[in-house]
């Protein structure tokens, strides 16, 4: 029942996680979309004012290859009819009379027309216009009113005129399409007929503007394949979204995986609760029918069951006594409040010395606990109390977990790396995502009766402390021919 509680809550709260996850997302994606779309807005009225400037520069242009330019090259007020103005269709004394004024315009600034010649002539787009080309310009648009010439050459564009429409209707096309292209060379652009009906989809940018007096469409032109532009210049609110997206994921992620961590943790201290409070009741209940035996039964004047019963009582409270000092024990080194006192240690004579006690300590188990140890003599510093308690446990749990006729064997070694303790078995191993798990508080290799074998998980976690304090470590991996090794490490020489 409570298993399904915590699998019902953890569902709770991967949904809320998702759930919140997913709005974020789709939240960001609408700013996003929003951000396209006002940028694509705001790149639209640029292509409209880019389209102003570029019919501006074209005027001027015109300008000058039909007024200025021939003059210039033939300036003899003398001889206009040397001066090609057909296309204006003058009479010779009005013809007479413009070129007169376009001279003494010429000859009045000269340095201004000679600046405003090279400007006009260089190659488009044109940078921006100073006081001398705007005064230049000026004085020739006055002089076109004063005559009745067009000032708006791109009104009268025709791509269905003659061959000189149709040629400067291709320069229009040319001046327009390299002042686009410098925001971006992959955006297409299409000059439609100005008499064609534009039905535009969504996904294109369009310019179509009806001329009343002209009676005709002076612009129609739609642009493609802009994307990366756009997404270009919204690639700061990209960006900004993606970290914000990567972050919250990984918040959530951190979050849930400490929360499922949190609850191993709750439910290994839970089976530790449940399993030392086993533990403590065997001991408090044995010695408590032993005393109530004493006094019930009136076995005071039997000396011989009367120390039997209280050794046992005295066996019962020392057993206590030694839980409640590992659990202490334990968390005194976790806190960091205590040391490990480390000694110069000939450890050839430890080991052997060790296995000398294990020999008398579980001589009435069905094992086989043997020693290996090097000819050459090792030397290092080890604290001998706590590194015989760690081997000790470990032949333990060998013997708990090995089952009957297991095999033990301890071995020193030594590398260029530092000096090595093994404890080997020949018994099931530990299973692959158990190996890490083994050294975490209070965590259990699951033996399907939790009070089967006894112990707390607190072992090889206070095994783990012990060999941090060591500048060491302590690892473990399952043998081919079956059983698992437990390697401690230490360093050379620390002192």
């Amino acid at each position: 029942m409570q298993k399904k509680y915590l699998n019902n809550k953890r569902l709770r709260y991967i949904f809320l996680m998702v759930t919140s996850q997913v709005v974020l997302t789709l939240f960001v994606g609408y700013w996003l979309s929003t951000q396209y779309d006002n940028e694509k807005q705001v790149f639209q009225k640029d292509l409209i004012q880019i389209w102003r400037s570029t019919v501006n520069d074209y005027n001027n242009k015109q300008m000058f290859i039909n007024q200025i330019g021939p003059i210039l090259l033939n300036p003899d007020t003398l001889h206009p009819e040397k001066i090609d103005l057909s296309h204006l269709g003058f009479h010779p004394d009005k013809k007479r009379a413009l070129v007169r004024d376009m001279v003494q315009l010429i000859d009045k600034y000269p340095e201004e027309v000679k600046h405003y010649t090279n400007y006009i002539t260089q190659e488009y787009p044109y940078p921006k216009t100073d006081e001398n080309i705007d005064l230049i310009i000026n004085n020739t648009l006055k002089l076109h009113h004063r005559y009745g010439i067009r000032t708006n050459y791109y009104s009268y564009l025709d791509s269905n005129s003659d061959e000189i429409k149709k040629a400067d209707l291709k320069l229009f096309q040319s001046m327009f399409t390299t002042r686009v292209k410098i925001k971006d060379s992959n955006i297409n652009i299409e000059h439609l007929p100005k008499n064609k009906v534009l039905m535009p989809k969504e996904s294109t940018i369009y310019l179509d503007r009806y001329n009343k007096e002209l009676k005709h469409r002076e612009i129609a032109i739609l642009f493609t394949n802009y994307y990366i532009y756009l997404l270009s210049v919204i690639a700061p609110q990209l960006l900004f979204a993606l970290i914000l997206l990567c972050l919250t994921g990984f918040a959530l992620f951190f979050t849930y995986r400490g929360y499922v961590k949190q609850m191993k943790l709750n439910t290994l201290r839970s089976d530790f609760i449940n399993n030392i409070t086993h533990e403590l009741k065997i001991p408090v209940a044995t010695a408590k029918v032993a005393l109530e035996a004493l006094k019930k039964f009136g076995l005071q004047g039997d000396a011989a069951t009367t120390e039997e019963y209280l050794n046992m009582v005295s066996r019962e409270m020392e057993r206590l006594d030694q839980l409640t000092e590992r659990v202490l024990t334990h968390s005194v080194f976790e806190s960091g409040s205590q040391e490990i006192k480390l000694e110069e240690t000939d450890m050839n004579t430890f080991i052997t010395e060790v296995n000398q006690s294990l020999q008398i300590l579980y001589a009435g188990q069905n094992a086989t606990i043997t020693c290996t140890t090097p000819p050459a003599p090792i030397k290092n510093y080890v604290d001998k109390v706590y590194l015989e308690g760690i081997i000790k446990n470990l032949v333990d749990n060998s013997l708990k977990y090995g089952g009957k006729g297991v095999s033990i064997n301890i071995q020193l070694l030594e590398d260029k790396d530092g000096t090595f303790i093994t404890v080997s078995d020949n018994g099931p191993g530990i299973k692959k995502e158990y190996t890490e798990k083994i050294f975490e508080k209070f965590f259990r290799v699951p033996t399907g009766n939790k009070h089967n074998i006894k112990g707390h998980g607190l072992g090889l976690s206070f095994a783990a402390l012990l060999m941090k304090q060591h500048k060491g470590s302590i690892t473990v991996n399952n043998l081919k021919e079956g059983g698992c090794r437990f390697i401690l490490k230490f360093p050379k020489e620390v002192n």
